[in-house]
């Protein structure tokens, strides 16, 4: 909300759009950070084979961020249709999420009518300069990485080399704007 107090006043001027902020701000932090799962058969998801038994790594934040989902996925907007899979989906759906979106609507009723505004006090930290150690000692997932490709689109899921001896992820999606290098 620091970098986009048009959004707050929005917010602010019309309460009616709580409930979007409250998705908003859902889809913007996702949560759920990743989830791991194997491929049950041989697939290709989009020009990428994938074997069966090769573990995906799905990437919440990446999948929030997805261009071909939402139009201008970096920009917060308070007016935006939200459907993000910040909590997951299906079977493995957050079962607690009601519950924190009633408590950030709440919080957001109660809070709004007594601010003028929001305002960063300290150094804003960027993720894109995260370095790839700093993945690796922050994200458990990713012990022992030594290399992430950025290139192409981004993408929902990472997969695991197969080589042998070799515990090498590739991760597709975000990886660019953690600083990260191929």
């Amino acid at each position: 909300m620091t970098r986009w107090p048009e959004q707050l006043a929005k917010a602010k001027a019309d309460p009616a759009l709580i409930p979007k902020l409250v998705e908003e701000s859902v889809r913007w932090t996702s949560p759920v950070k990743h989830f791991m799962r194997s491929a049950s058969a041989d697939t290709e998801i989009r020009g990428r084979h994938i074997r069966a038994g090769d573990r995906l790594m799905l990437l919440y934040g990446s999948a929030n961020r997805d261009e071909e989902v939402f139009e201008n996925p970096d920009v917060f907007n308070v007016e935006r249709a939200v459907k993000h899979v910040a909590f997951g989906t299906g079977p493995h759906t957050c079962v607690g999420m009601h519950l924190a979106k009633l408590e950030m609507r709440i919080m957001f009723e109660e809070l709004l009518p007594r601010i003028r505004g929001i305002e960063l006090t300290g150094k804003r930290s960027s993720p894109s300069r995260t370095s790839l150690a700093a993945l690796n000692h922050a994200c458990p997932f990713a012990q022992g990485l030594r290399s992430a490709s950025g290139r192409g689109r981004h993408h929902r899921a990472a997969r695991r080399s197969s080589r042998p001896g070799g515990r090498r992820y590739r991760l597709a999606g975000r990886c660019r704007r953690l600083g990260a290098s191929r």
